[in-house]
C-alpha cells in the first residue's frame, strides 16, 4: 500500500540507509514511511483521507 520498498531500494544503502545521513526524504516520502511503519506494527484499514496526499513516486 505505501510502496515503501521501492523508495528504500533507491537509497544509497537500501533499507539500511539512515534518514539525515544517507537520505533526506520529501514530505511525500516521509508520509509513506509513516504509513508503512503503522501497517507493519498493527495491520489496520487506512481511511482514504489519511493517504489522500500520497502519490505514486515520479520516475
Amino acid at each position: 500500500m505505501a510502496q515503501i520498498h521501492q523508495c528504500a531500494e533507491r537509497l544509497p544503502r537500501g533499507r539500511e540507509s539512515l534518514v539525515g545521513e544517507d537520505a533526506y526524504p520529501s514530505s511525500g516520502w516521509a508520509r509513506r514511511v509513516s504509513i508503512a511503519r503503522a501497517l507493519a506494527d498493527m495491520p489496520a484499514l487506512v481511511p482514504d483521507v489519511a493517504i489522500a496526499d500520497v502519490h505514486e513516486p515520479a520516475g
